[in-house]
Parts: C-alpha cells; structure tokens; sequence
C-alpha cells in the first residue's frame, strides 16, 4: 500500500544530467569505444545523451556518430553488457563542432556465485516490488500503462519499518505504454526513509512504435498532459518570463500545510525576483528562502518546493543541474518515472513525430550483431535475455548455426537438458561434425544422467562419453 501522503515531504526525481538546449544550431558528434586493455574496438555499444531520445550504436569498427545535437553541455554515457558504464562531461558549440570524444571501457569482473547461495523469499520480495513500483513508477493513470520488463534485477532491503532501499544488478528496463516510451534506468541510488523519498540514476530513452496513429494522438495528448504544469514546465516558464501566461501563480510561504490546515500567503511572487545568472550562457540561477508555493490554474494543481541549497542552478530546459537540490511536495511529489519525458522533448514540436519511426532513430540490428550480444548476456548470467538474443537472430536467418548454439546453451545454463539435446542435435543432423555441438550434448547428456535411476544414469553418462570421444576425434 502506497503510504506517501500529499503533504507528507517528498524528494523530487533528479536525474544524472547538466545540459541545456538550444533550438538554432545543431551539431554532429562522433567517436570511438574500444576496450581499455586490448585496444579492440567494441561493437554494439549504446552510445548516448543522457535522459534523451539522443544516441547511436557503434558498428563493427567501434565507430559511433550523433546527429541533431542542440549547442549545450551533457553528459554523454556508454553503456555496454559485460563493461562499467562510462560517462564523458561534453560541451557541443559552435566553437568546437564536430567534437570527437572517444571512449575506453573496462569489462566487468565475472562474479562466480557463492557454494551456499540463501534464496530471497518469493512472497517478501514480491511484497517489496510492488512497494517499489508504487515508489518509483507512481501511482498516476500513467503508472497504470507502464511495466518493469526486468523485476528480477531488481532487490530490496528494509532496515526498519518505514525505511526502504533498493538496488538493481542491471538497468531497470521500463515500458511506459502511455507515452510511448521505452526507458532503460541505470539506478544509481533509490532511498525511502519515513518522510521522504529519493533515488537518482540516467536514463536512456526510446521511440515506442504505436500501433496506428489513434495511439500516436494519444501519446502525444498524453506527452503534453505530462509536461504542462510540471516542475520542468515551471522552470523554463520562468526563463522565458511567461509564468503568469502559462497559468503559474506564485506564493512565498513559511511551510507547507499539514493535515489541511491551511495557511495565510503573503504577496505574489514576482518570478524575476527568484531568478539570477550562472557561470554559462544557458543556465540560470534561483534562490529564495522559506517554502515557495506554485499553484498551476489550468489544472487546480498545487505544489510547494523548498531548496537543500542556498542557491541552485538549473538550464533553459528546466533540468536542475545539482543532486537533490530541490525538495517538492503536493502535485510535484506525486509525479514520478510515469511521467518522465526526456530532455528534448518539446510539446510543439511533438506534433511532427511520425507514426513509423525514422531509420536514423532504429538500432540497425544483424544477426552477427544479436549473436555476440547473446554471447555477452550469456556470460554474465543473463540466459533468460541471451535466449531472446539468439531467438531473434535465428528468426533473422534459420540456418544460422550459432544461433542455435547460443540457444543450446541458454538451455544449459537454465538446465532444460532436453532443450539443450535438442537444439545441439539439429545442429548436427546439417553438420555431424560440429565440435561444438558435440560437446555441449555430451555436457548436456553428463548432467541429465545426475538425475536419474542407476540405469538411466548410465545410459546417459555413456552417451556423454561417446560424444566427448567424437569431440576429440575432430
């Protein structure tokens, strides 16, 4: 049950991002990922800006190119399965178009799990990932169309009764059917104490493809709905000076009310009273002390913000550049991941989103490209995603071998032997021999065989031997 109440302090969501854009210029950055000890260059890495629709993937040469990217200052991140996640503070201008910022990636340690392994109990933790969806998706209509795809990530502490923590082994991947977004959320921190609720991480956003263009209209309604009246709408209202045509009312008030209790306001803000300048061009700062209430008309929604800081510094496109430096309350509070848009979403320009999303915005996929991300998933223990790695690359060209091989193994690695004898056999009815195939049958025969009746167990175990013979034979 969801226990945050409306007055109750929240933190707002911050994410990993200092940026500002700008809608004249757009510039093209390029770049290379390759693997800090060998030097190879690293296929398939997710290069990209982070909280944003902007990225790319680098080919075969490790090569990475981003077009349309507004002057401004961002975090760049690659991210890749079996490596740390590296992020590069970059600044796109006219004065150095065509930037070239190159990356060196470390792989991750294989972690071997541990002889005794003391299993999480199911009904604690699903308990607990329900709390947490309700915490970090929200509880909003939006929330309702959105879904983890990857829960099993995911763990849980609870050190008290109204303490909560959570962490994730891999990026949350989220679907968000009411704003046509797929999200992937490397969570760097998620905390709720008994008054208040923080997490922060980057997000890496993608174009959901709609079924027909009623629910392209829908996702854009939507898109806008969750945009106006936000604290990010807030923010650049007040850049641009139009609070009050936007529908903001502003009031300074000593604390926010408890319980209904409602409190005499003083005078209306002037909103260029909480403004002042920042080191660069696209940024601003603000300040103000006390509780500032912000009421948006159009809707009857209200909200209070305080700052963690004396002052704070946020850009032109509303995104706060410290972490957790604004505490929000009321309408803001309530706002969480359901209703995340990312950093270059513009509610006018929204309109001219195709229904069939541009090939420059699709990550161009081969079936060598699926293999060898298989075979990464696989090695780092994800066989649930290797197996929909190597489905995918098979469904791309059924006469792929490997496919079938990562296949098998998948089925190895989650201990479907008959899969597993299956998958290697067909395999071998079109190459008989396929060392490979013969020796992942032969483990699979050998570990089946641990399972069974003395004379099953035999019969298997000479199978496994005939196989490991005929491996070596080749």
């Amino acid at each position: 049950m969801h226990s945050i109440q409306r007055h109750i302090t929240i933190l707002s969501i911050i994410v990993l991002f200092t940026g500002y854009l700008c809608a004249q210029e757009s510039f093209t950055i390029s770049g290379r990922v390759q693997d800090a000890d060998t030097g190879q260059p690293l296929s398939f890495v997710n290069v990209f800006i982070a909280n944003s629709l902007l990225g790319a993937t680098t080919d075969a040469d490790g090569f990475y190119y981003i077009r349309s990217i507004p002057a401004g200052t961002y975090d760049l991140v690659a991210s890749m399965m079996g490596y740390e996640l590296k992020r590069l503070k970059i600044q796109v201008s006219a004065d150095n178009p065509g930037t070239s910022f190159n990356f060196q990636l470390h792989a991750k340690p294989i972690e071997a799990p541990e002889i005794e392994v003391t299993a999480r109990k199911p009904t604690e933790w699903r308990h607990r990932l329900e709390e947490f969806i309700q915490l970090f998706i929200g509880t909003s209509e939006f929330a309702d169309a959105c879904s983890i795809e990857n829960p099993e990530v995911l763990d849980f502490e609870k050190p008290s009764l109204v303490s909560f923590r959570a962490s994730a082994s891999r990026p949350i991947r989220i679907v968000n059917r009411a704003l046509g977004y797929r999200i992937e959320f490397f969570m760097e921190n998620f905390e709720k104490t008994a008054s208040e609720v923080h997490f922060r991480g980057i997000d890496r956003f993608e174009l959901l493809q709609p079924e027909d263009e009623k629910e392209m209209e829908t996702w854009r309604e939507n898109r806008k709905t969750a945009y106006y009246g936000s604290l990010r709408h807030f923010l650049v209202s007040l850049v641009r000076g139009t609070t009050h045509k936007d529908g903001f009312v502003l009031f300074r008030v000593s604390s926010v009310p408890v319980g209904g209790k409602r409190f005499k306001y003083s005078r209306v803000i002037n909103p260029n009273d909480l403004l002042g300048t920042a080191e660069l061009p696209g940024e601003r700062s603000m300040h103000f002390s006390n509780f500032l209430n912000v009421r948006y008309t159009p809707r009857n929604e209200e909200s209070w913000i305080t700052l963690n800081y004396g002052s704070i510094t946020f850009t032109t496109a509303g995104r706060v550049n410290e972490y957790y430096a604004i505490k929000t309350f009321g309408r803001w509070a309530d706002m969480r991941m359901a209703e995340m848009l990312p950093i270059d979403y513009d509610p006018s320009a929204d309109e001219s989103q195709p229904l069939i999303i541009p090939k420059s915005q699709q990550v161009r996929v081969t079936t060598d490209s699926l293999i060898r991300q298989g075979d990464r998933l696989l090695a780092h223990d994800d066989p649930k995603q290797a197996r929909a790695s190597f489905k995918s690359a098979l469904m791309m060209n059924n006469k792929s071998l490997a496919a079938r091989l990562g296949l098998g193994k998948t089925a190895l690695a989650r201990k479907d032997w008959h899969t597993a004898k299956s998958q290697f056999q067909k395999i071998l009815d079109k190459d008989p021999k396929n060392v490979e195939a013969l020796y992942y049958k032969a483990i699979s025969y050998r570990e089946s065989g641990k399972y069974k009746a003395t004379v099953l167990r035999k019969r298997d175990w000479n199978k496994s031997r005939d196989l490991f013979l005929a491996a070596l034979a080749e």
